[in-house]
């Protein structure tokens, strides 16, 4: 959001509040049209069950708050994964290779074993 602001030249406390006040607000009402896949949910309890470390690895271009709201569209839960990516802490984006290296860096794993 730096640079938005940089290159915009509103001000970070403008947009933060406008952001936010739209995923807090509208953006919740997006998900009436949505309902969870049951093959969805029963695939990542599997995974859990089996010992795997799950990521939400989603284009790092929106807030935590809003990839956690679709998650719950999906029926699924934010503490079935070690790590989410969202804007606040990825510092690239698919497919730059190093979206992925950041990842990794996180969640402290080797591209072997992830």
């Amino acid at each position: 959001m730096e640079k938005f602001t940089e290159y915009s030249k509103i001000k970070y406390e403008v947009v933060e509040s406008i952001i936010d006040d739209f995923y807090k607000n509208e953006y919740k009402t997006i998900g009436e049209h949505f309902k969870p896949q049951e093959h969805i949910v029963k695939s990542i309890d599997i995974l859990k069950e089996k010992g795997y470390d799950l990521v939400v690895a989603t284009n790092a271009i929106f807030p935590k708050e809003a990839i956690i709201e679709r998650l719950r569209w999906a029926g699924l839960d934010e503490r079935d994964f070690i790590f989410i990516t969202s804007f606040e802490v990825m510092h690239y984006c698919k497919p730059n290779i190093k979206y992925y290296e950041e990842i990794l860096g996180i969640i402290n794993k080797n591209p072997r074993n992830a």
